[in-house]
């Protein structure tokens, strides 16, 4: 499946020159215009600082576009059998310790939703996300916590290593490889990232079976 990419992240994500001229517009709360900077040349400056806010607002709809394109289907075609529901942006927020306003993500690089299902009397919470990291790569997170015995299960998963390398767990979050898809361009193919949300989801459904 192919997943589309706003023209101006693709050029954050694959030119260096826009890459560091986004960044130093966006880490300054006022840029200053450069003093040797042409009456005539104030639009094409005033226009680089709407690009830079530009990227920076379309990074969480990329984000929150993957997580739906992702995610969620993989969420639905799991059949657990069991009563399941989705917490609110609150309550995700709580959960992983994380604002989803839009400066936030772009800072983080990061978002997430949080699911629950409970199963033998176990209240499940799974907290899965999305991540563009600083080389473009984009990476699914995901990880489980037993709210019954105030445990974090994510280690226990047998999730696909190819997948899910054991190298990439991180602080109770287990992470794809950052190697299956960099946004090169335009499109980018999601096969193999929906391929692991079902690997994950139906790893949690196997833990919570046993």
């Amino acid at each position: 499946m192919q997943f589309s990419i706003p023209p101006s992240f693709v050029a954050y994500a694959t030119d260096r020159e826009v890459r560091t001229a986004v960044d130093f517009l966006l880490g300054r709360r006022r840029p200053k215009i450069p003093a040797a900077l042409g009456w005539n040349e104030l639009p094409a400056f005033y226009e680089a600082v709407l690009s830079a806010h530009q990227v920076k607002f379309e990074f969480p709809m990329i984000l929150f576009r993957l997580w739906e394109q992702i995610w969620r289907p993989a969420w639905e075609r799991l059949e657990l059998g069991v009563e399941r529901g989705e917490r609110t942006i609150v309550e995700a927020e709580e959960w992983h310790d994380q604002r989803l306003d839009p400066a936030t993500v772009w800072e983080e690089g990061w978002f997430g939703g949080t699911l629950w299902f409970r199963a033998a009397g176990s209240l499940y919470e799974v907290g899965v996300g999305t991540n563009i990291d600083e080389k473009s790569r984009v990476q699914l997170g995901v990880a489980v916590y037993l709210s019954g015995s105030d445990t974090w299960v994510t280690e226990n998963l047998q999730l696909d290593d190819e997948l899910w390398p054991a190298e990439h767990f991180e602080d109770d979050y287990a992470w794809t490889s950052p190697e299956l898809v960099t946004v090169t361009g335009p499109e980018i193919r999601i096969c193999e990232l929906q391929s692991a949300a079902i690997n994950a989801f139906e790893c949690v459904a196997a833990y919570a079976q046993e």
